[in-house]
């Protein structure tokens, strides 16, 4: 009796270490995947800054569209069909700046959400995977 006594003391203790080590490696886990959480809501709340109204990206977008307005305004009334020449005359023989205003609203474009993406990948990048906590 003493015997059987004895071994369910000692698989007790087994049993209560087992579980002592494994309550600390979960509040491990909960410390890191804790940081990887707070990690995450911080790169978002900083993407957010960039895209959010009067950030890099919301300008460039208002700039851009400004822009390609203008050529818009000056082809206005012309079809899809309409010659080179007759193209020519509406904009008074200057069909490059015209030209140029669309390429620049690009670039305008592109550098607004250009911005987005550097902050992202500031983060690691949108490939970056988030390793388990081991």
């Amino acid at each position: 009796m003493r015997v059987r006594d004895d071994l369910a003391t000692m698989f007790c203790k087994r049993v209560a270490a087992k579980i002592k080590k494994a309550k600390t490696e979960l509040e491990e886990i909960r410390l890191a995947e804790r940081e990887t959480v707070e990690a995450l809501i911080g790169n978002y709340r900083t993407v957010l800054k960039h895209i959010d109204e009067g950030g890099p990206a919301q300008e460039a977008l208002t700039r851009a569209a400004a822009m390609t307005a203008e050529v818009r305004q000056a082809l206005e009334g012309l079809d899809e069909e309409a010659s080179v020449d007759e193209v020519a005359t509406r904009l008074e023989g200057r069909v490059s700046p015209a030209v140029h205003a669309l390429v620049k609203a690009q670039v305008v474009q592109a550098g607004g959400f250009g911005a987005v993406t550097r902050a992202v990948d500031g983060f690691g990048g949108f490939a970056m995977r988030l390793r388990p906590a081991a």
